[in-house]
């Protein structure tokens, strides 16, 4: 297996691949998880898997370049700053969201909340807004 997980807790990837499927059963992935999972190209937490992600979860995964969450994925209260959970994923060009997710929602590959009123991470600024930014 290529992940260390406790009590539904993704502690830490061990793998090397390209394309990674969070496992059912992960409820959270913890802060600096894929820290330096530089083989990572894309991450998908799928619409079976009800997952909390915690701030700094994929810091310096430099070679991030897509992320997909599902209906049941949300940023826990330490991760509010959505970009603290991609610091320093240089590579990130886009985040696409479930249509089910009733918290986010995207649009070109920009993180909104559900309706769109506030963008919460923009991918290709490679930083995240402030609310006084809008």
């Amino acid at each position: 297996m290529n992940f260390k997980i406790e009590d539904g807790t993704l502690e830490e990837y061990l793998g090397k691949e390209k394309e990674v499927v969070i496992p059912k059963g992960v409820e959270e992935i913890m802060n600096q998880a894929f820290f330096d999972a530089n083989t990572v190209e894309c991450v998908i937490i799928d619409n079976d898997t009800k997952c909390f992600l915690q701030e700094f979860a994929f810091e310096h995964c430099y070679n991030l370049k897509r992320v997909y969450l599902g209906r049941d994925v949300e940023f826990s209260k330490l991760a509010e700053d959505v970009g603290t959970v991609f610091y320093c994923c240089d590579a990130l060009e886009r985040i696409d969201v479930s249509e089910e997710n009733p918290y986010y929602s995207s649009e070109n590959g920009k993180l909104y909340n559900k309706d769109k009123t506030r963008l919460l991470y923009d991918p290709a600024d490679k930083y995240w807004l402030e609310d006084d930014e809008y």
